[in-house]
């Protein structure tokens, strides 16, 4: 452990939280899974009206705190790239009262992501909670180192989105996962498609929409100046899709073709010849 270490260690042991300014009578505590710190900057126990506000930064499996009885909001940091301010999550509530050890049991969301599907295209992933379960929005701060780092989060039920460059809107990656107290939750992002370039022809655009849908999955076009990011690896959900291009100039509506992405495969697909 390090000096800071011991040093923080001490001071939780001697009932003193750096900036409380009063006599700590209870304990707080949030319990992070171990590889859950790898996206962490720090724990705060916010209080309110006339209670202090107590950030922890030197984290580890178990981060606690002695506190003045009150009430506190529990708040994760998530860290983000370039030395840009961390990201603030959020994740409950903890009572603390006079004598007594009140806490809050986080599992961890793992990223199982296949080595060679992200490119630069991804702009924010999003963990959106369900039934007023938390929600984790980070956005690309210069590169997205911390995207698919493992995500500390209380139990509760969560889909992951990602969002692209010049797309549409968030894309749902995976619904419904369920993430339980001091426990791992793998989600598994294997999947790819990449439109090769025509030799010929200009595209605008084109979109992915799952067989059974209205509304594209996903929907990208080109900038005015290049056609970035038409032509990148993105990460798909495997299934059935109706894949519509857009051409310029546009002649008449585009046919959309099916296409069927396997799992664990990136699909690459060459558009039919265009005079």
């Amino acid at each position: 452990m390090t000096k800071l270490g011991v040093a923080t260690v001490m001071l939780v042991l001697l009932g003193v939280c750096a900036g409380c300014g009063k006599s700590p009578t209870g304990a707080a505590w949030v319990s992070l899974p171990a590889k859950g710190l790898r996206s962490m900057a720090w724990v705060r126990f916010a209080g309110g009206e006339n209670l202090p506000t107590c950030t922890v930064s030197n984290l580890e499996p178990m981060v606690s705190a002695n506190l003045p009885v009150g009430r506190y909001r529990v708040i994760l940091g998530f860290a983000n790239s370039n030395y840009k301010p961390p990201t603030e999550v959020e994740v409950g509530v903890l009572q603390v009262t006079a004598g007594t050890t009140n806490g809050l049991a986080c599992g961890v969301l793992f990223f199982d992501v296949r080595r060679d599907l992200p490119d630069l295209d991804l702009s924010e992933v999003i963990v959106r909670g369900r039934d007023g379960a938390p929600t984790v929005r980070l956005q690309n701060t210069g590169n997205t180192f911390y995207f698919f780092q493992p995500k500390p989060l209380p139990s509760g039920t969560y889909d992951v989105a990602l969002a692209y460059y010049r797309a549409a809107g968030p894309s749902e990656m995976v619904t419904g996962i369920v993430v339980r107290a001091d426990a791992e939750t793998v989600v598994a992002f294997d999947t790819g498609f990449v439109l090769r370039r025509p030799e010929r022809g200009r595209v605008q655009g084109w979109s992915l929409t799952r067989e059974g849908t209205a509304s594209p999955w996903l929907s990208v076009r080109r900038g005015a100046d290049n056609d970035e990011p038409l032509w990148r690896r993105f990460m798909v959900p495997p299934g059935r899709y109706l894949l519509s291009v857009e051409w310029a100039p546009a002649s008449s509506p585009a046919v959309p073709e099916r296409v069927i992405i396997d799992p664990g495969l990136t699909m690459t697909h060459t558009l039919p010849p265009r005079e």
